[in-house]
């Protein structure tokens, strides 16, 4: 799956949402636009390239306000362009590209991490010591090529105004993961990037006890620019999927608003992290 499939997906269902809500058929957007049936659900289902002329004739026949059809005519000159992903690792595979076009286009990223720190927030460090372990069969190559994405990631979250809410378990703040030396660099790390105002780290204790979610991690992604858009993402190193039904969705965020009720504070979570970093000095 390409990069822009997402970005045509997101405008597709929100023409659909369009005409659905005006009571117009597909046969009738159709008949009033010059577009062919088919042409106007390939655009709907995120199958076919969207060019802007379309979508405009198609705003005008749904009665859509200039001022509110912007936002659509710029998802619609968006979705063909090349993600950064493209241009600086050409040869992410499928599933990744889709991955990194969803936090690209995201406003808001809330993740759930019980064992492993969320791969938005590891350090070159504990980013390589992970992979190595998870896939012992890679090449020095291709660890630098990892922790070369995963750092293009970070910056791409930075420049994007993304902003990250991650609870973790305290077990992945004390796992040593690379050794003393890396270990301590990666909560140095977490614990000045908690202090910009887009990023939200917080720890939930061993004395909390049992949760929905003991054992599974997930990032919850908002889009802000297509209203009602969400997204849940499941990976691990062998297995990574996608959750866009809007009760599943529902559940996994209701499972994060319960796991964010029983973590600590911010800054208790700051003086926890603080501490263990501390006794690795």
């Amino acid at each position: 799956m390409s990069g822009p499939s997402l970005r045509r997906r997101q405008l597709g269902a929100a023409l659909r949402e369009l005409r659905m809500a005006r009571g117009i058929t597909v046969l009738e957007a159709a008949r009033q636009t010059s577009l062919s049936t088919p042409t106007v659900s390939r655009i709907e289902n995120g199958v076919r390239r969207v060019r802007p002329v379309d979508v405009r004739v198609l705003l005008a026949a749904y009665g859509v306000d200039p001022a509110e059809a912007g936002r659509y005519l710029e998802l619609a000159e968006e979705a063909d362009r090349p993600g950064w992903w493209e241009r600086a690792q050409p040869s992410v595979s499928q599933v990744g590209a889709y991955q990194l076009e969803m936090e690209s286009t995201a406003t808001e990223l809330r993740s759930w991490h019980p064992e492993l720190l969320p791969p938005l927030a590891q350090t070159d460090g504990y980013l390589r010591a992970v992979r190595a372990a998870a896939l012992p069969g890679l090449s020095a190559e291709e660890l630098d090529e990892a922790v070369r994405l995963g750092r293009l990631r970070r910056e791409a979250l930075s420049d994007n105004g993304v902003r990250l809410v991650s609870v973790v378990g305290e077990g992945a703040l004390r796992r040593l993961v690379g050794g003393a030396r890396e270990m301590r660099d990666q909560l140095d790390w977490l614990l000045v990037a908690g202090q910009q105002p887009e990023i939200s780290i917080r720890v939930l204790p061993f004395h909390s006890g049992a949760h929905p979610s003991m054992e599974s991690a997930f990032t919850l992604l908002g889009f802000d620019d297509v209203p009602g858009r969400s997204a849940v993402w499941l990976e691990n190193d062998r297995v990574a999927q996608v959750v866009e039904h809007a009760e599943d969705v529902e559940h996994y965020a209701a499972t994060f608003d319960l796991l964010s009720w029983s973590a600590l504070s911010e800054a208790d979570s700051a003086r926890l992290i603080d501490t263990i970093a501390a006794g690795l000095r």
